[in-house]
């Protein structure tokens, strides 16, 4: 189970990280009017939004209404360390 958190945080990390691209490269397209190209980079962050909620549910799931960081606690220093890590660089 550990390793599933781990992964499916590592993965909505990455994925924020691409949102904040997509969402800068809209209005970046925005800027530059154009028009046709917005419903393209719209859908795109639908998407990533939809595969993010997707993930969360995952963990959620896993950890069966258990909070991340409690989940955390409960572990070993080393393995402890990882996923804190991973759940400071989310709410960033």
């Amino acid at each position: 189970m550990y390793q599933l958190i781990v992964s499916s945080l590592d993965r909505q990390n990455k994925g924020l990280s691409l949102l904040q691209k997509l969402l800068l490269k809209e209005y970046e397209i925005i800027c530059e009017r154009k028009v046709d190209l917005v419903a393209h980079a719209e859908f795109s962050i639908q998407e990533l939004i939809r595969q993010l909620v997707v993930e969360k549910e995952f963990v959620m799931g896993l950890l069966k209404g258990m909070r991340a960081r409690e989940y955390a606690q409960g572990l070993a220093d080393e393995l402890a360390e990882p996923l804190v890590s991973l759940l400071d660089s989310l709410e960033k």
